[in-house]
């Protein structure tokens, strides 16, 4: 038998709801503070890495809001979809395509990759600050 991922152990629970928010804030240390030609390198690399981690900022509220009924465990898994749908796209656009055009030379590029970034990512942090808000009134 396979046991779940994500168990009923709180501690458990508490490592996969804390872990990923603070891994995040670990690599934000090494956040270049603005994208010119000597931190695109840095800043494209960066956020090829942390691709795969944004998402797992969803899983936080959901194991929180799930404890409190299958409908509202549902309403915040899809909140949280829409946030790494969201968010996914801003960290292509404005974290990894935004540094290849700057290490390419092409900045002029770089202004419409952050444009397209921030308007689809105003969805997922709605859908994030909701989520959370839920979550955590709800516990």
């Amino acid at each position: 038998m396979i046991k779940p991922l994500i168990t009923n152990s709180r501690s458990v629970r508490i490592a996969w709801a804390a872990g990923p928010p603070l891994a995040l804030a670990l690599a934000g240390l090494f956040h270049p503070s603005d994208l010119s030609t000597s931190t695109a390198a840095q800043w494209r690399v960066l956020h090829l890495v942390l691709l795969p981690l944004f998402p797992l900022l969803a899983v936080g509220p959901w194991l929180l809001a799930r404890q409190q009924g299958r409908t509202v465990g549902r309403v915040v898994a899809a909140l949280g979809y829409t946030y790494v749908c969201c968010y996914t796209a801003l960290d292509v656009l404005a974290g990894i395509a935004a540094g290849a055009l700057q290490l390419r030379g092409l900045s002029d590029g770089v202004g419409v990759a952050f444009e397209q970034a921030n308007v689809v990512v105003r969805w997922g942090v709605v859908a994030y600050l909701v989520a959370s808000v839920l979550a955590a009134a709800l516990i």
